[in-house]
């Protein structure tokens, strides 16, 4: 098996995102949603990525280790209502 540095970097980022929203979730409380934004879409880690699979009908991915769920932009008109409705607050972090 061959592994690239695309995936590798890949690897760290997700492992470096998904402790920054457990850092987050301590600091705003488990009824939150950590989503990471980048320039198309939004992306949860960890129990978040199962909350918006759940709730929100986002397919998750496992990838080194660490779950995601990813939904573009244009999606967050319904997926934000959705999960305020649910009681969840959103936190919306863009590194």
């Amino acid at each position: 098996m061959v592994i690239s540095i695309q995936d590798i970097c890949q690897a760290a980022t997700r492992k470096v995102r998904a402790a920054k929203s457990e850092e987050l979730h301590e600091k705003y409380g488990n009824n939150t949603i950590v989503l990471f934004e980048d320039s198309y879409k939004y992306t949860a880690y960890g129990k978040d990525a199962e909350i918006l699979s759940e709730h929100c009908n986002v397919l998750t991915s496992l990838f080194a280790e660490v779950q995601s769920a990813e939904f573009r932009r244009d999606k967050a008109d319904i997926v934000f209502p959705r999960l305020v409705r649910l009681g969840y607050k959103i936190a919306i972090t863009n590194n």
